[in-house]
């Protein structure tokens, strides 16, 4: 590039010699008339000043993209050579002078923009072309419309007027300065095309500025077109050259690449073989028009085919596929015209034994002439025995449910008939004894032994609550129900209720409330009470002659692991007993696990308790430690995640206030078992009521038929009609008849029996053995309907 460089340079400075030598020489008065062979110079110079501005507008302006002068020299090649092919092809005069003295002129000053680039570069070409092009056609046109505009251009002498001379010198200048300015581009960062650029535009600044020194058709006025035709020259091939050799670096380049995508294409298709061998991967094609099949050396081998010929007859391959899968794979593959694809899996052996699975995998190929079906074959016989054991396991795991599933549902049916059993006479005992123990003296000398069965009676029935809770954790059935919760009034409730149990045993028994009373926490009340109930009653149990201490305070959660709780309850009871050592810590919350057999012997109990409470507290996001010294007592911490109400929880239980029963209450029993008559109609005489007691449901229905009852207390299971039934039967069709509330009594507590309860129309359901306080809610709920007096109103 250098070289061409120079001889341009030399080429140049031969031109500029030549011109001034001619106009210093005798030949300066010679002259030559030709306007065709001047209109073809200009002409040219014209066409080659638009081919390289419009190329270096277009694309072909990417190679020289190292110079940031491309598009203003592009604009101003483009202005030069349209106004110098309007000279070109008028007749010579006025107007013919000042068209070539503007050329010189308005290329001078488009030359300049390259001062300026940052205008020149946001100019889109489309509009910018249409714009210039308006201009020139307007001024072409005024100098052919009113040429007495123009003003004179040649003295009477035929030399260039001082106008002409001046536009001549202006363009010069113009030009001379923005070749300066590419020369200076060129040096500061060496871009050979600046360098380009600013010769041509010196050669025009030469011509335009020598100008003056000829005459109209005279030797010097020729030698300067030519100097503009070689500048425009200079462009054309160096655009020419430059577009050549971009092409063939362009071509040199994607053979590069071509040579390296080929290699790499290579080294894939390398990788692809070893990894169809290493997965032993065979590939077969099918031309559905002349039957034909072909597979590779790997798919001849996985069908049991000859290796001598890739081509694979359909009788030989009926020979080693099963029939039925060949039948499969035949219609496939015949249906090629409506199928995109095909998956067919198929067994390979001999007409004895099919022993190995194979996968065939293809897609439809369409072409013009026809179409194909390419594909892929492995061998699956591994996958195929796991899936057949992963059914033959499944059918097993079905088969185990169902028998855990029957085993869990004759356990529950086991618990609820025991449940059931042992419930009825229970309430018997209990419900007599308690009876006769309120109407016992204390100084009595049967008064302790009564004592003693009530309190057996209560210790039996918490064996057979623990062992029913248990159950429902084990299935998963226990259902909390979160509310606001009044600790005081829980803690004194449960320090009343083992108060005359910790006197027995000579233990001091005391709480302590660290919380703002006006905070409620929100959990399951009778969960909770449930889970304290056993650690003060443990805690009693093993510290005789000691003292137990149940404390409950509010602290901050201050991680994340409290279920987004803001809060955690912690309810602390400490006793000074027995201790507890490390080997029988570690099984301390195993079902049905005590200490040791002396303390089974001692204390009794089934060894549920802990571990009842310490699924509860799970169930409720929580946990419990343990801290314990063998002779000093043992510490247990309930730490609960809670958040905070406002709203006072209701008191629990109050005291039973005969005053707000309404006297005139109607009541029906239904109940076969004589023992449990007898104990409901004392516990409700002794609530101030006489009931009408009846043997089975078809006599409960039978009775409420003839009068209105409020309260119908109605057993479940009886003879003739059982207490769904018949609660079924009372309820319907009531046509404007007051509706009684229905209270279950019932010895089956598990969960199903209480939703059937529910779904007859029973409101309540109390579970036996019943107790008075229980009945009592009950008669106070149907006094509150039935609206009774103005103490029950206040009290609501």
């Amino acid at each position: 590039m250098h070289r061409i460089i120079g001889g341009i340079i030399m080429l140049t400075l031969g031109v500029h010699f030549l011109s001034w030598f001619l106009s210093q020489s005798s030949l300066q008065g010679v002259t030559l008339v030709q306007e065709p062979l001047h209109a073809a110079v200009e002409v040219a110079g014209s066409l080659i000043a638009l081919a390289v501005g419009l190329a270096l507008l277009s694309r072909w302006g990417e190679i020289f993209s190292d110079s940031g002068n491309t598009k203003p020299v592009a604009w101003a090649m483009i202005a030069m050579g349209v106004i110098d092919g309007m000279h070109g092809v008028i007749s010579p005069g006025n107007n013919f002078v000042f068209l070539h003295s503007l050329a010189s002129f308005v290329g001078g000053l488009f030359f300049l923009s390259v001062f300026f680039p940052k205008l020149i570069d946001p100019i889109p070409p489309k509009p910018g072309l249409a714009i210039l092009g308006v201009v020139l056609s307007a001024i072409f046109l005024c100098t052919q419309t009113w040429p007495e505009l123009i003003p004179r251009m040649l003295t009477d002498s035929g030399h260039f007027s001082s106008n002409a001379i001046f536009l001549n010198w202006g363009g010069g200048l113009g030009l001379a300065l923005a070749g300066g300015k590419l020369l200076r581009d060129y040096y500061r960062q060496r871009c050979i095309h600046d360098l380009l650029f600013s010769l041509h535009c010196l050669s025009f600044a030469a011509a335009a500025m020598m100008f003056e020194a000829s005459k109209l058709w005279d030797v010097s006025w020729w030698a300067w077109h030519i100097l503009r035709l070689f500048a425009y020259g200079i462009a054309l091939a160096v655009l020419l050259h430059e577009k050549v050799e971009s092409d063939q670096s362009s071509w040199q380049s994607l053979s590069r690449t071509i040579a390296k995508q080929s290699k790499k294409l290579g080294r894939v298709a390398d990788n692809l073989n070893l990894t169809l061998e290493a997965a032993n991967i065979g590939i077969w094609e099918f031309d559905p028009i002349q039957l034909s099949l072909r597979g590779d050396e790997r798919f001849r081998a996985l069908t049991e085919q000859d290796q001598g010929d890739s081509l694979i007859s359909f009788t030989r391959l009926k020979s080693s596929i099963h029939p039925d899968d060949y039948a499969s794979l035949k219609k496939k593959l015949l249906s090629v015209e409506s199928i995109v694809d095909i998956e067919l899996d198929v067994r390979v052996g001999n007409e004895h034994e099919f022993v190995r699975y194979l996968r065939l995998k293809g897609k439809v190929r369409r072409h013009e002439e026809r179409s194909v079906i390419l594909g892929v074959c492995w061998e699956i016989t591994d996958i195929k025995t796991h899936e057949h054991r992963l059914v033959q396991a499944r059918l097993e795991a079905e088969k185990a449910k169902s028998a855990a599933e029957q085993a869990s549902r004759a356990k529950s049916m086991f618990l609820s008939n025991m449940s059931h059993e042992i419930r009825t006479p229970l309430n018997g005992v209990m419900g007599l004894s308690e009876e006769i123990l309120e109407e016992t003296p204390k100084d009595h000398p049967h008064y302790q032994a009564i004592h003693s069965i009530v309190a057996s009676g209560q210790s039996l029935l918490s064996i057979i609550n623990d062992i029913l809770d248990y159950s429902k954790l084990e299935a998963g059935k226990v259902e909390l129900e979160p509310a606001p919760v009044d600790m005081r009034d829980l803690l004194e409730n449960l320090i009343n209720l083992f108060s005359s149990t910790a006197s027995r045993n000579s233990v001091s028994l005391s709480y302590s409330l660290d919380m703002n009373t006006a905070e409620y926490p929100v959990c399951d009340r009778y969960r909770l009470q449930q889970v304290l109930n056993n650690l003060i009653s443990n805690a009693i149990k093993f510290s005789p002659g000691g003292s137990v201490r149940v404390e409950a305070k509010l602290i901050v959660a201050n991680d994340e692991t409290h279920g987004g709780k803001d809060r955690v309850l912690e309810i602390i009871i400490e006793d000074s007993g027995i201790g507890i050592n490390e080997e029988n810590l570690q099984k301390l919350f195993t079902p049905f696990s005590q200490a040791d057999m002396s303390t089974t012997r001692r204390f009794g109990g089934t060894g549920l308790g802990l571990s009842i409470c310490s699924s509860l507290v799970q169930l409720m996001g929580g946990k419990i430690d343990v801290e314990t010294e063998i002779g000093f007592g043992s510490t247990f911490k309930v730490s609960l995640p809670v958040s905070i109400a406002q709203l006072r929880p209701m008191r629990q239980k109050a005291k039973m206030d005969l005053e707000l029963l309404d006297s005139d209450l109607k009541i029906l029993v239904a109940e076969d078992n004589n023992v449990n008559q007898m104990v409901i109609e004392m516990s409700l005489k002794s609530l101030g009521f006489s009931p009408t007691i009846v043997e089975n449901g078809q006599l409960a229905c039978a009775a409420e038929s003839r009068s209105n009852f409020d309260v119908i207390f109605m057993d479940c299971h009886m003879p003739v009609m059982d207490g769904f039934e018949a609660t079924a039967e009372i309820l319907k069709d009531r046509k404007g008849r007051h509706t009684p509330l229905v209270c279950a009594l019932t010895a089956s507590v598990m969960k199903d029996d209480i939703d059937r309860c529910h779904q007859c129309g029973m409101e309540r359901v109390l579970s036996k053995p019943v107790r008075k306080h229980d009945l009592y809610e009950v008669l106070l709920q149907a006094s509150h309907i039935r609206g009774h007096s103005d103490k029950l109103k206040a009290s609501a």
